[in-house]
């Protein structure tokens, strides 16, 4: 329905329904363009569409909707020891997987994908400077990646934003099926790039 919108009006009414998911309630979520009076005076019909249902449309916010069952991830926080470089890497690494920019502070950052959010802080509470995954705590972690060519093209642009490829010698990883790289960044945090080979047929 958006495609009947001015085609000024088109992105953002089609942004419109991410909004609505990614509202914690009913109450922050966004509201479509349409609204605008330009817009429905020029397209009344498709405006009227577009808002008909705008007020029934979240109401899964008012269940346990499947994005915030119990027992899934709410955040993850790590900490690290400079800030500026975990922002470099990690932040590109995440928003090239579809998270976005949720908090942002003196001390830290986060970014989020549907309900969990991950958070990197240079706190003042560090005991140390250094991490080290082969030592009691984080060790990596793992994301889906949709395809080989992602996991490929992902490792092929990692250098410039602070990762280095680990066990070159036997990239691509293909531990239990699937297709994985693993990168570790200036500060020795391990991510996992894994593309889930689909279930073989029965």
């Amino acid at each position: 329905m958006p495609d009947r919108l001015p085609k000024s009006a088109q992105p953002a009414a089609k942004k419109a329904p991410q909004g609505i998911y990614n509202a914690w309630t009913a109450s922050t979520r966004s509201r479509p363009s349409s609204r605008s009076p330009g817009t429905t005076a020029r397209s009344p019909e498709a405006a009227k569409k577009c808002t008909d249902d705008e007020d029934t449309l979240p109401a899964f916010h008012d269940f346990p909707a499947e994005h915030r069952i119990r027992g899934t991830l709410h955040h993850v926080e790590i900490w690290v020891p400079d800030l500026d470089r975990a922002v470099a890497s990690f932040g590109w690494l995440l928003e090239a997987l579809g998270y976005t920019l949720f908090q942002s502070w003196g001390n830290g950052r986060s970014w989020r994908l549907g309900a969990t959010y991950l958070v990197f802080e240079q706190s003042p509470a560090l005991t140390g400077d250094e991490h080290d995954r082969c030592r009691p705590g984080l060790n990596h972690l793992a994301f889906h990646i949709d395809g080989h060519d992602t996991v490929d093209a992902l490792v092929s642009q990692a250098q410039q934003h602070g990762w280095s490829l680990m066990f070159p010698g036997r990239h691509p990883d293909s531990n239990g099926g699937n297709y994985a790289a693993y990168l570790e960044n200036t500060d020795g945090f391990e991510v996992e790039l894994v593309a889930v080979n689909p279930s073989e047929p029965d």
